[in-house]
């Protein structure tokens, strides 16, 4: 129950999506049910209208070893003829040892 339902996980990765497929996050709601009251009343008890589709592509690692670098044409497709694409974020150093991705925890990086 706990993984997806804390408004600090993934980095605040996903706080973009959520506001452009909603108008809203819930790091800023918990913000407003502090400081905010007015702001924090006037949020919806739940989203009324989708106003997007969006998500969060986490990259895979399947073998281990010496990164070496990122495929950059690859990336260039992705960041150039994608028009959902948002950023990315790459949680490997050339030179490092990698390892299979098994958790959250060694995930390659992510495209927003």
């Amino acid at each position: 129950v706990e993984v997806g339902a804390r408004c600090h996980g993934g980095d605040g990765l996903w706080v973009k999506v959520a506001n452009e497929c909603f108008g809203q996050n819930q790091v800023e709601a918990t913000i407003f049910s502090y400081l905010d009251e007015e702001r924090f009343n006037a949020i919806p008890a739940e989203p009324t209208l989708r106003q997007a589709y969006g998500a969060i592509k986490w990259l895979i690692n399947y073998q281990e070893g010496m990164f070496e670098r990122m495929d950059e044409e690859c990336m260039s497709r992705i960041t150039s003829q994608t028009s959902s694409y948002r950023g990315h974020q790459v949680f490997l150093a050339p030179g490092k040892h990698v390892i299979k991705t098994q958790t959250c925890f060694s995930w390659a990086g992510c495209i927003i």
